[in-house]
């Protein structure tokens, strides 16, 4: 921690083929300066007389351009062809994404800053990992080459490069930050607040708000995807691209957040940022609620950087496993003490065992080719009894759902997921969905078939879920058992089995009880 890290996108050789998709993570540049004399600047603008050609002419060399402003008296918002740029008197924020050079603006951008007697206080550099590495010019290529680039101009400020998440790199987070403070004590300032929250696979239906086929024009992509009520007392610049793709700047007093958006299905991708709200007066956890309902993204990274005194190393830290949005799991965190700040990275993956379900239970098949005829009548009976058991009045057994898929063979976890989300968006489902591979009872038909006589027991203390139970008590010929409790569990459900072997060797003798008539109890000693 605290260093460079190698990860797989650092070997990679930049080799830029025609891209398989846009790319949507962001690289995110942001360098401030120190305030200079009243003599230097006597209107306190610095940055901010920066000419359209001057920036026109920074923005060509990063690759991209302006195609709309928004202007308050604290600071200048452009959108641009890819992201967003961002004035202050004496801060600017460079963000762009696809395959843009925003670290090669860099050389330019200082030029300026001499003109206006201006001297680096601290320069920060971020990005997620690339969903096209392969395509990213130089010195975007790998985060070793980006890093070597950046101290050339501010490595005699002391910076360190860090890279937070995960191992594999594939959802990895770069940051490079330098900082000289001097004499500067940044614990007697307010410590400012910048969060960025990157959303991959977004919800289909949300996505398709952001094509001009389905919302004409900027200011309805706003107001249908419900961005307008995320800050309501901002003002809003945004833009749509033809054919789909928006990207808008909100401004507030000395505050900003900003949003863009890829939404094509192969490498749907969302963003939000915002920089300098008070977590006293915004609540930044209810905030990133609301932009996730905006996208319902099937993950999302979440990164925290926050300037100012140590005092809020606490607060930096409660993100993740504390305050995670409902509906996802926090999937990994990692905290840094950065030159400018600190700085935490969570990794959060939709809850999909806990959103699913519908008003009764139900069983998903993942083979089709078993004959189910006999069987569906019998796990339609389960189905009824797992509803009794778990407190739920039973459905009649012609309106137990009974789902049958298309053959998968030893499924991903991916592929599992996404199967089980597409039946819960088309059926609307509503509780628990229990899930069963019969692929794995073609074995077990094969194995009765080579030994008739042999029936196979099923152990109570390998799962006791009274649901399960019942739907085991449709297959196997009966259930072996080590406690009375296991015993008692297996009554309750009311199953005609016909065996419960109660292995254990017993210091007094203990009764099982009758279940129905229909059990023949066998004890013995393990």
């Amino acid at each position: 921690m605290g260093v460079l890290l190698p990860c797989k996108e650092n070997m990679m050789e930049t080799n830029l083929e025609p891209t398989a998709g846009f790319e949507g993570f962001e690289k995110r540049l942001e360098i401030e300066f120190f305030v200079p004399s009243v003599f230097s600047d006597p209107d306190g603008m610095g940055l901010r007389m920066l000419s359209r050609a001057e920036l026109n002419a920074l923005l060509h060399v990063a690759e991209c351009s302006i195609v709309s402003e928004l202007k308050n008296g604290h600071f200048d918002s452009y959108v641009l062809s890819e992201s967003s740029l961002f004035v202050y008197p004496y801060k600017i924020v460079l963000k762009t994404c696809g395959t843009t050079k925003p670290l090669k603006a860099i050389p330019l951008l200082l030029s300026y800053a001499s003109n206006f007697s201006l001297k680096v206080k601290s320069c920060k550099y971020s990005r997620g990992a690339f969903l096209f590495p392969k395509d990213q010019p130089f010195p975007h290529g790998n985060f070793s080459d980006e890093v070597k680039f950046l101290e050339k101009y501010f490595g005699s400020l002391g910076g360190r490069a860090y890279v937070m998440g995960d191992v594999s790199g594939k959802r990895n987070w770069h940051i490079y930050s330098a900082a000289d403070i001097g004499d500067d004590i940044d614990s007697r300032l307010e410590p400012v607040y910048t969060l960025e929250v990157c959303m991959t696979q977004l919800d289909k239906g949300l996505a398709s708000k952001f094509f001009k086929g389905s919302c004409g024009s900027a200011a309805e992509m706003t107001q249908t995807s419900g961005i307008i009520d995320l800050l309501p007392g901002s003002n809003i610049c945004d833009y749509a691209f033809d054919p789909c793709g928006y990207s808008m700047n909100g401004t507030e007093d000395n505050c900003f957040y900003t949003i863009h958006v890829t939404p094509e299905d192969s490498c749907s991708y969302a963003s939000f940022e915002c920089m300098g709200y008070n977590p006293q007066k915004v609540n930044l956890c209810n905030l990133v609620e609301k932009v996730i309902c905006c996208f319902k993204p099937a993950s999302f990274s979440l990164f925290l950087h926050v300037s100012g005194s140590d005092a809020v190393w606490n607060d930096v830290q409660s993100w993740g496993k504390n305050k995670c949005p409902s509906g996802y799991v926090c999937d990994g965190t990692s905290w840094e003490l950065l030159p400018t700040g600190m700085a935490g990275y969570c990794i959060f993956k939709e809850n999909i065992a806990g959103s699913l379900s519908f008003p009764q239970p139900g069983i998903l098949f993942l083979d089709e080719e078993l004959q189910l005829s006999k069987l569906k009548s019998e796990l339609t009976k389960c189905a009824v009894k797992m509803s009794q058991y778990s407190g739920i009045s039973a459905p009649d057994a012609g309106d137990v759902p009974l789902v049958v898929s298309p053959v998968i063979v030893d499924p991903a976890v991916e592929e599992l997921d996404m199967l089980i989300e597409k039946i819960n968006l088309h059926a609307q489902l509503k509780g628990p969905l229990y899930v069963m591979d019969l692929g794995l009872l073609r074995h077990w038909n094969s194995c009765e078939q080579i030994t008739p006589r042999v029936q196979p027991l099923y152990a109570v203390k390998c799962n006791s879920d009274g649901a399960f139970l019942a739907l085991l008590a449709a297959l196997v010929d009966g259930f072996d058992m080590v406690s009375k409790a296991e015993g008692e569990t297996v009554r309750k459900l009311g199953m005609s089995v016909g065996y419960i072997i109660f292995c254990k060797f017993f210091s007094k003798k203990e009764k099982t009880g009758e279940s129905n008539g229909q059990a023949t109890s066998i004890f013995g000693s393990a």
